[in-house]
């Protein structure tokens, strides 16, 4: 994030996801650490550098779609959870507000939010 002068923690929602599927696909990585290895391409996140980069060869992307259709968004999302593969979700306008609240997809589509990428990544 250092790019931009800006902290993980109040910009790094892509890239903490990131990590997280990284580390479901085994890599020993962590928000901090993918930081690191991305470097300049931390922020904006590139998500076409970041398996390469930051995955340990555990993962690769499979889908990239920005900007899909609510329908191209929920079947992208069925079938990449039954195969057992983590989806990464975004949001135009939004920042993660995890201020200890639990909330549902649903939530954030009634007030208004727009689905501005989805991301899939599987392991290699």
């Amino acid at each position: 994030m250092e790019t931009y002068g800006l902290s993980i923690g109040s910009w790094g929602c892509a890239l903490t996801s990131t990590a997280m599927v990284f580390k479901y696909y085994g890599a020993s990585t962590d928000p901090g650490v993918l930081n690191d290895d991305l470097g300049d391409y931390a922020c904006p996140l590139d998500w076409y550098a970041v398996d390469d980069l930051g995955s340990q060869g555990n993962a690769e992307i499979s889908v990239f779609d920005s900007s899909p259709t609510a329908s191209e968004f929920k079947n992208t999302c069925i079938l990449a959870l039954q195969d057992g593969y983590p989806v990464t979700i975004g949001f135009k306008m939004y920042n993660d507000p995890n201020g200890g609240q639990i909330t549902t997809l649903q939530y954030f589509l009634n007030q208004g939010y727009e689905f501005d990428r989805i991301v899939v990544y599987e392991n290699q």
